[in-house]
């Protein structure tokens, strides 16, 4: 549990916390944008195949339900300025919250909003094109994820303030390294990450990924802890 911290912002005040069930509409916008990086649609769009009312209702649910896994509200970090969430992002053990935890959820989430056979088999084989070039967590890897800021607070710095935030809370828990993922192309998202210290150790491409969401793949980034 992080002790919510004031600190100044453009003339605002933010204030850094842990995320509640209550965040869940807007860690479900968190979600679907950083997926979208610097593109019209992202990775919930491919995957989902469904409008952005019903993906992001699919991701509210989905981070308010156990077991805690990588995408659920007790991960995510908030940046509120003035009361109101404007920031936020997560970090996780990939091998207590990781993607084998996720999926069973996932799936008892598609079956609970009513999705048939032939509509979660349609989803899978989407999502088959995404596996191919996420990450594979080096050993004892504190991995950040959903890293995404209100449009009416960019550039006021509150990345810049949770980020150290996570990356402590990952070394307080034992991790060695920290990692993270940035589309190629999202040069803002690449330089402040770089900024951060992370370096770009290894970048995923094929052409699959590339014909889904328009743009070549993905950058992975490492830093220690």
């Amino acid at each position: 549990m992080i002790e919510a911290t004031a600190v100044d912002t453009a003339g605002s005040r933010a204030t850094l916390r842990d995320a509640t069930p209550e965040d869940a509409e807007f860690l479900a916008w968190v979600m679907l944008t950083a997926t979208r990086s610097h593109l019209p649609r992202g990775i919930w769009d491919f995957t989902v195949g469904r409008d952005e009312i019903e993906i992001l209702d699919l991701l509210a649910k989905l981070n308010g339900r156990g077991p805690e896994h990588l995408f659920h509200h007790g991960r995510f970090l908030i940046a509120e300025v003035d009361g109101q969430p404007a920031a936020a992002l997560s970090g996780y053990d990939p091998v207590a919250h990781g993607y084998e935890v996720l999926m069973p959820v996932m799936f008892e989430l598609a079956a609970d909003s009513g999705w048939t056979e032939a509509d979660l088999a349609a989803s899978l084989e989407r999502y088959a094109v995404v596996v191919p070039v996420l990450a594979e967590p080096p050993a004892g890897a504190w991995v950040i994820e959903s890293v995404a800021t209100a449009p009416e607070y960019r550039r006021h710095g509150l990345v810049d303030r949770l980020m150290p935030a996570i990356l402590d809370r990952g070394r307080e828990l034992g991790f060695s390294v920290a990692q993270i993922s940035v589309f190629i192309g999202n040069e803002p998202a690449r330089c402040a990450y770089l900024k951060h210290g992370f370096e770009i150790v290894a970048e995923a491409r094929t052409p699959e990924w590339e014909a889904a969401m328009g743009c070549p793949g993905l950058e992975h980034m490492l830093r220690s802890l």
